[in-house]
């Protein structure tokens, strides 16, 4: 699939892994999960958010609520996703979280039903399931800072190796619980039950929380320089103090896949037009206030009506932005305003002045 091909290349140079699956993985120990299908799908929005303290969810109540299932047995990687920037170009690769499988999952580990977006458990869930996912992309970057020093290709085949796959996994959900217990510590519980039920590789990640989980990384290390050639000049220090050395979140791409299903208990978007779109909830919190993107599917800023000022917190918009977004509401401003009377039973919202 990557690079002309579509299996693991052979351990190169003899050298053998450090780390062996358990006898009873034997037999159902695979591959990297493949990307999901829900990333592609023409019918599924995608919308490029600030973070993972995105406003999309926090302002909505759910038309149905959202319901545990008892038998939530899916991994990290088939709700939410990474493309790596060795295989993917810019505006394409970065971390994909999917709408639906945040509520699903923050049902599982609320144990009850999720009604509105405020609930912390959906906090959790999209906390989790990014730093999993953001995990997948540090060690892209290690095994990056490999290649600068080895002037040799070792991404490729690190990704496709199976015993380096089995333990990324089993860190990034090490590093997605150390994030859980430090912010949401009264969810730990029910998240390591989750992470237990999980499929090879994932479920190890108690080898690696808390305090071991630099034993991770370095053990993550020393799969990655298994693909340097044997006289490679490597640092002195630890591998994994040089190789994740200062590596953040704040460069790495976050997009929100939202279903046509659930789309109306998220965002109701107006029409496209001139590079811009306003959405609006169902239900809203006060103060009377829409979501504008700028391109369309890049979460911009949140702008109270009818001034347009944004929302504290929320970044401003230049003057080329705020006339766009006034021509927008020339042509589409007396819907939207019909739309919050609505949604704020206030028939007497103003106008803004344009």
């Amino acid at each position: 699939m990557y690079g002309g091909r579509d299996r693991p290349p052979p351990p190169p140079f003899n050298r053998q892994p450090p780390i062996q699956p358990s006898p009873e993985d034997s037999d159902s120990f695979a591959q990297r999960t493949p990307q999901p299908d829900w990333i592609g799908n023409p019918q599924n929005e995608v919308i490029q958010v600030h973070g993972p303290s995105t406003s999309v969810f926090t302002e909505g109540d759910f038309d149905k609520a959202i319901a545990p299932t008892g038998n939530f047995v899916v991994s990290p990687d088939t709700l939410a996703y990474y493309l790596p920037y060795h295989f993917y170009r810019n505006g394409v690769w970065g971390v994909y979280l999917k709408a639906k499988g945040i509520l699903e999952l923050a049902a599982e580990l609320k144990g009850r039903p999720i009604t509105h977006g405020r609930d912390d458990a959906i906090r959790v869930a999209i906390i989790s399931l990014f730093e999993h996912e953001l995990f997948h992309c540090f060690a892209e970057l290690a095994a990056t800072r490999t290649e600068v020093v080895v002037r040799s290709a070792v991404y490729h085949p690190y990704f496709f190796d199976r015993y380096a796959a089995f333990h990324e996994e089993a860190v990034a959900n090490a590093y997605a619980h150390r994030q859980i217990r430090t912010k949401y510590s009264a969810f730990v519980t029910p998240l390591e039950v989750w992470m237990r039920g999980q499929g090879p590789g994932y479920r190890d990640f108690h080898l690696y929380r808390g305090r071991l989980l630099g034993k991770g990384k370095l053990k993550c290390s020393q799969h990655i320089i298994r693909f340097a050639p044997p006289a490679a000049p490597l640092p002195s220090k630890l591998p994994s103090d040089f190789l994740f050395r200062s590596a953040g979140a704040g460069n790495v791409p976050l997009n929100l896949v939202v279903e046509p299903e659930i789309a109306s208990d998220v965002l109701r978007p107006f029409p496209k037009r001139n590079g811009v779109v306003v959405k609006t909830h169902s239900r809203e919190h006060p103060p009377p206030h829409i979501h504008v993107e700028m391109p369309p599917g890049r979460e911009k800023t949140r702008c109270e009506w009818p001034s347009l000022e944004p929302l504290k917190g929320d970044p401003q918009l230049s003057n080329p932005e705020r006339a766009k977004l006034r021509e927008y509401l020339q042509r589409f401003g007396g819907e939207i305003c019909e739309r919050l009377r609505s949604v704020y039973q206030n028939p007497q919202l103003p106008m803004p002045t344009i």
